[in-house]
C-alpha cells in the first residue's frame, strides 16, 4: 500500500512481491484522498482528522474485504494509531516501509500522523545506520535493510552493455 501514481517506487515492490507469488491486494490512499490544492496542502501539514478520515475508513474496509495476513505501508503518512490496531486485531501483521526520514532535523507537518502511529507498527525497514540506537531504546521491531532494487526496472538501455 502506499503511492502507485507515476515515479513512486511501491509499484516496483507490488511487481516483486507478485513475481514471487504473493497474492497482493493494493490499496493507494490518493485515490480517496480529495484532490482539492488547498486540502492536499492543509493534509501535507496537517495529516489528521477530516483530512485523513477517509483514507482510513478506506483502508479498514479493504483489511475486512481482503483479509490479508500481512498489510505493506510504503511511506504511511496519513493512518491512525486506531487504524493500524484495527488491522492486527483483524489479525493482520502490520510492516512500515519508509525511505524518507521522519526524524530528521527538517521535523515537517507532514509526519505528524507518523509520529503518533510508528510504535503500532509490527515491522519497521530501516534504511539508515543512526535510526537503530533510537528504535531498540524505543523497543520497536525492526529490521536493517538497503535501498531496493529491482533489476526488472533497472537496467541499462539495450545497446549500451557493451564497453565503448
Amino acid at each position: 500500500m502506499g503511492d502507485l501514481g507515476f515515479g513512486g517506487t511501491s509499484g516496483y515492490r507490488r511487481a516483486a512481491l507478485e513475481r514471487i507469488g504473493q497474492e497482493v491486494a493494493v490499496f493507494d490512499p490518493a485515490t480517496v484522498l480529495s484532490h482539492s490544492r488547498l486540502l492536499t496542502k492543509l493534509r501535507f501539514r496537517y495529516p489528521v482528522g477530516p483530512l485523513v478520515a477517509r483514507a482510513n475508513r478506506a483502508l479498514l474496509q479493504r483489511v475486512r474485504e481482503y483479509r490479508p495476513d500481512v498489510v505493506w505501508f510504503d511511506k504511511p503518512l496519513v493512518f491512525t494509531p486506531e487504524s493500524l490496531q484495527a488491522i492486527k486485531a483483524a489479525g493482520a501483521l502490520t510492516v512500515c516501509y519508509n525511505q524518507d526520514n521522519p526524524f530528521g532535523p527538517r521535523n515537517d507537518g507532514c509526519w505528524m500522523q507518523f509520529y503518533r502511529a510508528h510504535r503500532f507498527f509490527d515491522m519497521h525497514c530501516l534504511f539508515r545506520t543512526v535510526d537503530i540506537p533510537r528504535y531498540t531504546e524505543w523497543r520497536l521491531p525492526f529490521i536493517k535493510i538497503q535501498l531496493s532494487y529491482d533489476p526488472a526496472a533497472h537496467f541499462p538501455p539495450a545497446g549500451r552493455l557493451e564497453r565503448q
